[in-house]
């Protein structure tokens, strides 16, 4: 089962969705529908941060978009990174 936690516009024209999925990976093309029926979500790939990217978890199949973030110093990118992974732990992607 897949749950959407959260979604937002990305520089006005990217949609990313937080998911909680326990599978490995989703496929591009995957609907993913509201327990309503009021929204929709197509996945198109999975973000993969330059600043975690050799630590992500990596599934087969599923198409990756690189995402290249920049900080105001060490400590902001190391707070991101360990966020992202201790979410990654717990079957939580973008």
């Amino acid at each position: 089962m897949v749950k959407v936690l959260d979604s937002w516009i990305y520089t006005g024209r990217l949609l990313i969705a937080e998911i909680k999925y326990s599978g490995k990976g989703l496929f591009k093309g995957t609907r993913l529908v509201s327990k309503s029926k009021t929204s929709l979500w197509i996945v198109n790939s999975r973000l993969i941060f330059n600043h975690t990217m050799g630590n992500q978890a990596r599934f087969i199949g599923e198409t990756e978009t690189p995402m290249s973030l920049k900080f105001a110093n060490e400590k902001a990118k190391d707070n991101s990174q360990k966020d992202i992974l201790d979410k990654e732990n717990i079957g939580i992607y973008q």
